[in-house]
């Protein structure tokens, strides 16, 4: 039985005159470069990463992983190879990435690395193309990695830190991917810090 994911409204419209049906499954989590900043209670958690990273050393490295140091990458395998094991499931590789697709040179990856050459997390970002002339207006979320025994706020600064960098390139707006079974149009996003963000619906 055929199906979309993640399929715009025109799309499910389109399904639905061909008697198709149509499922909410998640919620796209949608941050707008162009107004984006941290100030605010809300962002405090994201504030305190920041800080806290700059005083503990750690730095946020974006690129193609292919092109980073070996040992980086050894490390980046081993976080994610023992994240699958503890979760106990399998990778949900039909709507999520792994480190094999972050290996991918189109895709974008982010690394939190410590002055010891320690990698305390990895977020991968898949490029959104602007509609009509393919043009990469922005990045989406995909691979998120942290190290058990790491810097806590590993997550915020990795966002964090890719949204300011996207945002200096001229992209203007990040997706936080899908949160399952989220029903709202507003909605908390555990994976990051529990922020709200605009959503848009996945069907």
């Amino acid at each position: 039985m055929p199906c979309v994911f993640a399929a715009t409204e025109r799309t499910r419209e389109a399904a639905r005159l061909l008697g198709w049906s149509s499922l909410q499954v998640a919620e796209e989590a949608v941050i707008d470069l162009t107004t984006l900043d941290f100030r605010g209670k809300a962002w405090q958690d994201v504030r305190t990463a920041l800080n806290q990273a700059d005083k503990r050393g750690i730095e946020v490295h974006i690129g193609a992983l292919q092109q980073m140091p070996a040992r980086w990458r050894a490390q980046v395998e081993t976080i994610s190879t023992q994240w699958v094991q503890d979760k106990g499931l399998p990778e949900l590789g039909f709507t999520l990435g792994g480190v094999q697709e972050a290996l991918d040179p189109r895709v974008r990856v982010s690394v939190a690395v410590d002055a010891d050459g320690l990698v305390h997390g990895v977020t991968s970002w898949m490029p959104i193309h602007r509609p009509g002339d393919g043009v990469v207006e922005g990045w989406t979320l995909d691979v998120m990695r942290r190290r058990p025994d790491g810097f806590r706020g590993v997550m915020e600064l990795l966002i964090a830190r890719t949204c300011l960098e996207l945002r200096q390139e001229g992209c203007t707006v990040v997706s936080l991917s899908a949160a399952p079974l989220a029903p709202l149009r507003v909605c908390a996003l555990s994976c990051a810090t529990g922020l709200k963000f605009r959503c848009t619906h996945g069907s």
